[in-house]
């Protein structure tokens, strides 16, 4: 499949960035937090031709912007209402495969009614059913939340990230764009398991055994949630399986999606 170069569209008023290859059935493909389109490179090629890839960067990342409001699921469900209106058109049968954030939106998307045109769904070590935090973690939040800001500021910026990690918060967070910060504040509480019960679209789970950030009970979870869904584990993957095992994780997928 051959590389075109991002196209721009508006969507919610808001500059969306995304590629498009191939032809045939529409293949829109979400990508998960902090990451944007290039993070499937390593399946993109072995899509077969009968396929047309749609790759948005979600908003916030990549070369799409950032929403000026605090945006939680809800706000990026509507925005991706619009995107497949738009660009994959309102009467078009297609497939979506979501992975992590994008596999949570991927599964709101399905649950709502009408979902019609949406005609197979795959969730890859999705986010959307978090863990009751631990008391060491409630703990940390507390603290975090707590202090007074003018303390946070006072730490020289170069211990800043020293000081992030010894509370245990990874220092790509501390990094991140603070809206992005906002967002997933927002959106990392949410949990829908009330919504995806609603799912009726054929359901394929992949999920990498390794995983730590959405683990293997989570995806467990998501099966039994999701009537008649089909759960794969891949158990030389953690959370990114389309990378650790793409070769694995195509002929699954190609499975699924010709059955």
């Amino acid at each position: 499949m051959s590389h075109n170069h991002a196209m721009k569209t508006l969507i919610e008023g808001l500059e969306t960035s995304y590629q498009k290859m191939g032809t045939g059935i529409p293949v829109l493909l979400l990508h998960g937090w902090g990451c944007d389109w290039q993070i499937w490179h390593p399946i993109i090629s072995r899509f077969s031709d009968e396929f047309q890839l749609v790759i948005p960067d979600l908003p916030a990342f990549g070369e799409s912007h950032v929403p000026s409001e605090v945006w939680s699921s809800r706000e990026y469900l509507l925005w991706l209402e619009s995107f497949i209106k738009e660009i994959i058109g309102s009467n078009q049968d297609f497939i979506m495969i979501g992975h992590s954030f994008g596999g949570k939106l991927a599964a709101l998307y399905a649950a709502q009614k009408p979902a019609s045109h949406l005609k197979k769904l795959v969730i890859v070590d999705a986010s959307g059913l978090p863990d009751p935090l631990t008391n060491k973690q409630q703990l940390r939040q507390l603290l975090i939340k707590h202090l007074p800001s003018a303390l946070k500021n006072m730490i020289p910026p170069h211990r800043r990230a020293t000081w992030l990690k010894a509370l245990g918060i990874a220092s790509d967070h501390a990094v991140s764009h603070p809206q992005q910060r906002a967002i997933l504040r927002r959106v990392i509480k949410e949990n829908i398991a009330n919504q995806i019960v609603k799912i009726t679209t054929p359901t394929l789970l992949l999920w990498g055994e390794k995983d730590t950030d959405t683990p293997m009970h989570q995806a467990r979870q998501f099966s039994k949630l999701i009537s008649g869904s089909q759960l794969i584990s891949m158990s030389g993957s953690g959370h990114f399986p389309f990378i650790d095992e793409p070769g694995q994780f195509m002929s699954y997928l190609q499975d699924f999606l010709l059955s």
